[in-house]
């Protein structure tokens, strides 16, 4: 579905933005339930940022096209799987 390309840190070690390329055409469901496609080849990104423990833990925000389509706070989850939950399945 997605192949990784790249991982940039944030400053001061709060987290890392994560860039990967859609493998076929998708679509994304957003966090209030619209559907945003993605072609083959466009990449989106997913942002994971540590909070502290009172704010929820870790954040995970799936970003295409600079705009943020999902976001998951207070979960422990990796980058792929952030995407995951947000991916549409047929």
């Amino acid at each position: 579905m997605f192949r990784f390309v790249e991982v940039r840190p944030y400053e001061a070690r709060r987290g890392h933005r994560f860039t990967f390329q859609a493998e076929e055409d998708l679509f994304l469901r957003g966090d209030d339930g619209h559907m945003v496609f993605v072609p083959k080849g466009k990449r989106v990104e997913v942002s994971l940022i540590d909070l502290s423990p009172c704010l929820g833990g870790l954040e995970a925000a799936v970003i295409y096209g600079d705009a943020f389509i999902a976001f998951h706070r207070g979960l422990t989850l990796t980058a792929e799987e952030a995407l995951s939950e947000t991916l549409l399945e047929a």
